[in-house]
């Protein structure tokens, strides 16, 4: 049984850029000359303009510039960071707020500020967690930048990210992956990988999001690697997503909210071809079941090992990230629906409760 499951982004965009794509051979076949290819690089020019466009208005308020307070309402920037759940838990670089038990956070688009708590430090890895104190008054929508666990920076994808370099907040940069993994770049952190790009990491954007043109996080910038020249000559540098993704589920607090969201499913990390077609499941875009916890909710419900879940309510799900992220969105919902596939069966179970804490 085969059943298409296709993720759309920016879908009128798409469509015209395949409409381009489709007819501009054919108009230069035809012999339609430079004015044709003024058009056609006009179009492809303004779908990525607008593309841009759009993954600033959407990311912008999930990011955070960290500032010192100077008095009288000015502030100075000194990072960058952004939220990860709506809670209002933010991630950023350590030596960005190293020696301080908190800091003033200035929200991306609004230029709200709060107060924030560092929450926990890994000097290993050169990241910290804050909480955010909102006095009481916490958004209604926080928006936030989800982190994946199969998260992955391929070499020649475009990215933009987030910071204030030279102390400009909301700063949006942009360029290509110029290497997905380099060893041993950092001769202070021998031994760790980090995501290679094409431009520097400027003072003031260390801890800013790095996203790829599809808006999931690949990483958050770091540092810039200088031979001994100013460091806007130097190559730039990002923590990779996966070790966010791990360093922010050590903390209890997340991790539980977490496995209470899941109401007892664990999920193996990636479906390989392999075991896709050992399974006979019809291809490897979606969660499969490692295991059920004994009498928590998703046994109740009738979920098994090696179920194969495609759908979260009305959320596609293409990896066990993107079911994470969809139980987390709906974590206060008393039941859920899971679409999911058994045996090449396509059946629906309803989850309802919640994990007690200690199981």
């Amino acid at each position: 049984m085969t059943t298409p499951r296709i993720r759309i982004i920016h879908a009128s965009c798409t469509l015209a850029l395949s409409c381009a794509l489709a007819f501009a051979p054919a108009s230069c076949k035809k012999g339609g000359g430079k004015e044709q290819l003024d058009r056609d690089s006009l179009l492809y020019t303004m779908y990525v303009q607008n593309h841009f466009i759009g993954l600033y208005e959407k990311y912008m308020p999930a990011t955070v510039t960290i500032v010192t307070s100077e008095g009288a309402g000015r502030h100075t920037p000194v990072g960058a960071g952004f939220f990860i759940n709506d809670e209002g838990y933010i991630l950023t670089c350590r030596h960005v707020v190293a020696g301080r038990k908190t800091c003033s956070v200035m929200q991306g688009k609004t230029g709200r500020v709060w107060t924030a708590a560092v929450f926990h430090e890994d000097a290993a890895y050169d990241l910290a967690l804050l909480k955010t104190d909102f006095g009481g008054k916490k958004p209604e929508a926080l928006p936030c930048i989800q982190l994946s666990a199969d998260a992955r920076a391929k070499t020649g994808s475009l990215y933009v990210a987030i910071g204030a370099p030279g102390g400009l907040k909301e700063t949006m940069l942009s360029g290509f992956v110029a290497r997905d993994l380099r060893l041993n770049a950092d001769p202070a952190m021998p031994g760790r990988s980090y995501v290679q790009l094409s431009g520097p990491v400027l003072p003031g954007s260390s801890g800013g999001p790095v996203l790829d043109m599809s808006g999931s996080i690949i990483g958050m910038l770091r540092f810039t690697l200088s031979a001994g020249g100013p460091a806007a000559a130097g190559i730039g540098f990002a923590i990779p997503a996966s070790n966010l993704y791990r360093f922010a589920l050590e903390q209890k607090d997340l991790k539980g909210m977490k496995e209470r969201a899941q109401r007892g499913i664990d999920e193996i990390p990636f479906t390989t071809p392999y075991l896709a077609g050992k399974l006979g499941l019809p291809d490897t875009y979606g969660a499969l079941v490692s295991s059920v916890r004994p009498a928590s909710p998703a046994e109740k419900a009738g979920i098994l090992r090696y179920d194969f879940i495609v759908r979260v309510e009305e959320k596609q799900v293409m990896s066990p990230a993107d079911m994470s992220n969809a139980l987390l969105e709906l974590r206060d919902r008393e039941s859920v629906t899971i679409t999911l596939i058994r045996k090449g069966e396509m059946m629906e179970k309803k989850i309802s409760g919640f994990m007690k804490a200690g199981d």
